[in-house]
């Protein structure tokens, strides 16, 4: 669990590296990602290219954890996907921050990013 204070530092510290990976992809491939976001709250990255839309939904909740939500537009005859995951932040006592799945173990903030972004790079 975080401080409201960690916010700041724990929202803008995951966002930049989901950016970052945003920019990797872009500047890799024809079909671009757009990323939206609004600080403290919410980011969103998507991927509206037919036939594999695709996007990542990540926002804060009242409890101080995050709401992952990805989804993915299925091909034609078949259903669309929805995945939804609770990301718990977490701040040591050194200051680094760690993000960790209900049941998964921790990681740095890099490791979430690639996480979070792993159906994009399919």
């Amino acid at each position: 669990m975080i401080r409201e204070s960690d916010l700041p530092n724990v929202f803008s510290g995951l966002f930049d590296a989901v950016h970052s990976l945003v920019g990797e992809y872009n500047s890799s491939r024809d079909a671009k990602l757009d990323i939206y976001s609004q600080p403290y709250v919410a980011f969103k990255v998507r991927r509206n290219h037919l036939p594999n839309g695709t996007s990542l939904t990540v926002k804060l909740t009242s409890f101080m954890e995050f709401e992952v939500e990805h989804w993915q537009l299925a091909s034609i005859g078949a259903e669309s996907e929805e995945v939804t995951k609770k990301l718990i932040p977490m701040v040591q006592e050194d200051g680094e921050v760690k993000f960790k799945y209900e049941d998964g173990e921790p990681m740095t903030i890099e490791e979430t990013a690639r996480s979070l972004m792993k159906p994009f790079f399919k």
